[in-house]
């Protein structure tokens, strides 16, 4: 499923890669290379960007390492459509851990290799990284603090997760993570909306559907629209895969809250 474009962590800001470089060698070309990579980054020109992060990986200089594999990791990302693009990109971040970022690369390491593996719906990392991350950022990212939330959340940590969304209000009011956050605190189950429906007779066929693979349908409205979805489960697990029996026949079903 793709995820809700509001769960998508975004770096501080689009030129965070342009911290100052160490000139920690004689030879100019890795520091030259490393800079057009970044500036390929900045104007979304991703095939660039990677070719110049392997140019400075290939010319082997320790102080480059770790910011030229964040900008491949970087790259990557920005283009991935596909699982083992996802991997790419977090085994370059992985990997740019192990050479001795700066510190503020580090944070921003943290947080990429957390919403990468947000996006594979492997929450448990996604948490620990993103809990890094908000320990290492600054300025902080009220939206680092709420994916931690969210990832509590789909881990069923419901108490934790209320926690963690009240920080995010208390600290971020009147911001657009402090209104995700509200939306979410209190929730102790997951359900699949199946669709808001104009018409009862198609209403009635999505009913049938959730009863048909096994679940229970519920109904309410909002706006003279009738929405169906399953009753409450447990876990986001349970969810997903009551979403994947509906999604062959209601491809814009979504896991909620």
């Amino acid at each position: 499923m793709q995820p809700d474009k509001r769960t998508r962590w975004a770096p501080i800001c689009a030129c965070a890669l342009s911290i100052f470089l160490c000139a920690c060698a004689d030879d100019p070309r890795p520091k030259q290379q490393l800079a057009a990579g970044e500036q390929a980054l900045a104007a979304q020109q991703y095939d660039l960007a990677i070719r110049d992060a392997n140019a400075v990986v290939a010319m082997g200089d320790p102080g480059y390492l770790a910011r030229a594999n964040y900008l491949r990791g970087r790259a990557i990302e920005a283009t991935a459509t596909t699982g083992p693009d996802l991997n790419r990109a977090r085994q370059a971040y992985a990997l740019a851990l192990t050479q001795h970022p700066s510190r503020s690369v580090e944070a921003q390491l943290h947080g990429h290799l957390g919403n990468v593996a947000f996006y594979q719906d492997d929450y448990a990392t996604a948490l620990q990284q993103f809990t890094l991350a908000n320990g290492q950022l600054q300025p902080p990212d009220e939206k680092v603090l709420y994916l931690i939330g969210v990832c509590q959340q789909r881990l069923n940590r419901f108490s934790d997760a209320d926690r963690t969304f009240g920080q995010v209000q208390q600290q971020y009011p009147n911001t657009e993570p402090a209104a995700w956050a509200r939306t979410l605190q209190g929730a102790r189950g997951f359900y699949v909306q199946v669709g808001a429906f104009s018409n009862e007779i198609d209403a009635q066929r999505a009913a049938n559907t959730v009863i048909a693979i096994g679940a229970i349908p519920a109904r309410s409205t909002h706006n003279d629209l009738t929405i169906i979805r399953t009753v409450d489960v447990r876990s986001w697990d349970s969810a997903m895969q009551l979403r994947a029996k509906l999604v062959g026949q209601y491809p814009d079903a979504q896991v909620k809250p």
